[in-house]
């Protein structure tokens, strides 16, 4: 379907030890989109922390600090 939104390139880079940031260029159409998620290890899991995401170009969703091991 012309509709299908697919992933054109990923990026995953490691800036220390316990996290990983991915950005990802995403196709639609005649036109891209991004997004980007920061996965840090916390209490020996890997979670999801941060998560921005472009739908438009002139509308960005952000996650921000996303706690999923709260106590």
């Amino acid at each position: 379907r012309s509709k299908d939104l697919r992933l054109h390139s990923m990026r995953v880079q490691a800036p220390h030890a316990d996290a990983l940031e991915v950005s990802a260029h995403l196709r639609q159409h005649d036109g891209s989109r991004a997004a980007a998620l920061r996965i840090t290890r916390r209490r020996g899991q890997w979670v999801v922390t941060h998560l921005s995401i472009a739908l438009r170009p002139d509308v960005i969703h952000r996650a921000g600090w996303i706690s999923p091991l709260v106590d």
